[in-house]
């Protein structure tokens, strides 16, 4: 599974992190997020079953792991997991992977591309309305709406 996909229960991968399972000897915690409007969650699971697992918020999937985990990790975004969920969303910086704005763009990760705003990089987004993945202003974010079913503005390249 690749990061930014989604998984067959609408699961999307946003980050392998290379913190070992608690269940797995050889196994990764990967960082997971609902893709469901008005779910978000965010959680860890084992590498080995991102690919079918279902949101334990939303979707009476297994628990997940604390990512609090994650703690030292290279996995830098996932420090701030408390603030990805969709109740206190206001507190994360909205460039963090995970935010979601009140359109249901979920930010991804940082593409490293500079963007066409003065000073700005391009994130990529996910609509959390049809799974359209596209390129934005880190500007941007906090207002974006998918250009493909929320009459936003086109999306910027990043490949």
């Amino acid at each position: 599974m690749k990061v930014c996909t989604k998984n067959c229960n609408g699961q999307a991968l946003i980050l392998k992190t290379e913190e070992q399972s608690p269940n797995h000897p050889s196994a990764r915690i990967w960082v997971m997020q609902c893709s469901f409007p008005e779910c978000g969650h965010v959680y860890g699971a084992n590498g080995f079953d991102a690919h079918l697992r279902k949101c334990p918020r939303c979707q009476d999937g297994a628990d997940g792991f604390n990512i609090q985990m994650c703690e030292g990790s290279p996995a830098e975004g996932a420090r701030a997991s408390r603030t990805y969920n969709s109740r206190s969303r206001k507190s994360a910086r909205t460039t963090t992977p995970g935010y979601r704005n009140r359109n249901g763009q979920t930010v991804i990760r940082d593409t490293g591309f500079p963007g066409n705003d003065h000073n700005q990089r391009i994130y990529e987004l996910d609509c959390s309305n049809c799974g359209n993945l596209y390129g934005a202003n880190g500007s941007d974010i906090w207002q974006r709406r998918c250009p493909k079913c929320g009459g936003g503005r086109p999306g910027l390249p990043y490949e």
